[in-house]
């Protein structure tokens, strides 16, 4: 019962003829598993060049900011002064704007 190998001979000869299809089958899956690889990384690295954008614009917006901020406090300095010199009080509509900022 032990001493054959004929059963053996057999088992083995049948996955050897079932290989083939086998690994086409798994090159077939490796290379979709490639495929989708390929295309989440463009698509990374699309979303990682959109972020680049991203945080540029809003860069530029603080940068914008910050040069409005700056242009109100000249002005508001610039009208400050402009009353002491004159020693006049501001229109209301000015004094109320002042006010606010």
């Amino acid at each position: 019962m032990f001493g054959s190998n004929a059963g053996w001979a057999n088992i083995r000869r049948e996955e050897s003829e079932h290989r083939p299809i086998a690994l086409g089958s798994h090159r077939d899956g490796l290379e979709k598993a490639s495929r989708n690889h390929a295309t989440l990384v463009k698509s990374w690295e699309s979303l990682l060049i959109h972020r680049q954008q991203v945080r540029a614009s809003g860069k530029q917006l603080r940068d914008r900011r910050v040069e409005a901020s700056d242009a109100e406090a000249e002005l508001m300095g610039a009208l400050r002064e402009y009353a002491i010199l004159r020693q006049e009080s501001l229109p209301s509509s000015i004094l109320e704007a002042y006010q606010k900022v």
